[in-house]
């Protein structure tokens, strides 16, 4: 969440041009879309209850529902340790790339490029998340629910969705029995 990078310490209070070049780096919510990069966190008080709470799980500071990651009273090693364990929202949600102040576990998430923002010289590293899923893919398992919010969230965090499954809520699920056995031909 980019409120921990708040809590980074400077020498002194940056001038306003200092605190746009550092942020023009680490890409706060919406700042990205100025470079026309997609980003997972943004400001919306249209956001979906269901993705914010997802959201709040791996860090957001902009969200209105859920366990904010940002907000747990503990070190910031522990808060690095919950969101490399909750690394399955960030594969289901697609987030390929993370920015970070803060040192990451290289065997889960390699890093990719690193740097120093001035005039503090800042560390600021790219980490890739090798098991993203892609904007687009076919399902292998489509697991049927009926319609509940709060059994959506705990199936998503807590059942291993691997291998391109995914959870569907729907209102009459009697029955259904969906998956990738067969072909599709593209013309």
């Amino acid at each position: 969440g980019f409120t921990e990078y708040n809590k980074l310490t400077v020498p002194f209070k940056p001038r306003p041009d200092e605190s746009f070049i550092f942020l023009s780096e680490l890409l706060p919510p919406n700042m990205n879309l100025i470079y026309e990069l997609e980003g997972a966190d943004y400001y919306d008080n249209l956001m979906s209850r269901p993705m914010a709470r997802l959201l709040a799980l791996i860090g957001s500071d902009q969200t209105t529902a859920g366990e904010r990651l940002v907000d747990l009273k503990t070190p910031i090693e522990e808060k690095i340790k919950l969101f490399q364990e909750r690394k399955k929202i960030l594969d289901l949600l697609g987030i390929k790339y993370i920015i970070s102040g803060y040192p990451l576990d290289e065997n889960i998430f390699p890093k990719v490029f690193e740097t120093k923002v001035l005039p503090y010289n800042i560390p600021l590293a790219i980490y890739e998340n090798k098991e993203a899923r892609s904007l687009f893919y076919f399902a292998k398992n489509i697991q049927f629910i009926k319609s509940d919010e709060v059994l959506a969230y705990q199936k998503t965090i807590e059942d291993e969705l691997r291998d391109a499954a995914i959870i569907m809520e729907c209102l009459d699920c009697q029955n259904l029995n969906i998956n990738s056995e067969g072909a599709i031909e593209l013309l």
